[in-house]
């Protein structure tokens, strides 16, 4: 479990380092994504996956949405070479990218983000978000749908058949 908390510490301050110097170079208030994808339990890979970018809204969705299919395999997953156009998209400065790999042997997220704890963590982030929406009232319509979609998650993770895998 230490070496667990140790790991977590050391990559969140590098990551939380690097997030903030990559924010730096923008003026306040531009508009953002944050896509994420996984790949959990595959019996065909080594790891769980885990990746997250942040995307500055540079142009219309749909033509990044475009530009994305254009350069990726249709089946990112399944493919075995990486597409070079992707990885230069992922590199530029308008996008910041995250991916973790997570031996699959570990078990750690399973062992130490139980329900319960995700449970505490979505009350605790509808919180945030509710601070969110006093502290910046012209953002108050972004933060009440952040708030529903957390809501929503709530109410999957009461369920008897909540997937706990994609919950974490």
């Amino acid at each position: 479990m230490f070496e667990l908390i140790n790991l977590l510490d050391t990559v969140y301050r590098t990551i939380l380092a690097d997030l903030e110097a990559w924010f730096e170079q923008f003026p306040q208030g531009l508009a953002w994504n944050v896509f994420s994808d996984y790949c959990i339990g595959d019996q065909n890979k080594a790891n769980d996956t885990f990746a997250f970018a942040i995307v500055l809204n540079h142009d219309t969705q749909s033509n990044i949405a475009e530009y994305i299919a254009a350069v990726a395999p249709s089946d990112i997953k399944g493919s075995r070479s990486s597409s070079e156009g992707l990885i230069e998209y992922l590199g530029c400065p308008v996008v910041f990218s995250v991916s973790y790999l997570v031996e699959k042997k570990s078990k750690l997220l399973r062992d130490y983000m139980t329900d319960d704890n995700i449970r505490g963590a979505l009350q605790d982030m509808r919180d945030v978000v509710s601070q969110m929406a006093a502290m910046i009232p012209e953002k108050v319509d972004h933060y009440r749908a952040v708030d529903r979609r957390l809501a929503s998650f709530q109410t999957e993770m009461k369920r008897r058949s909540s997937n706990s895998n994609l919950a974490r």
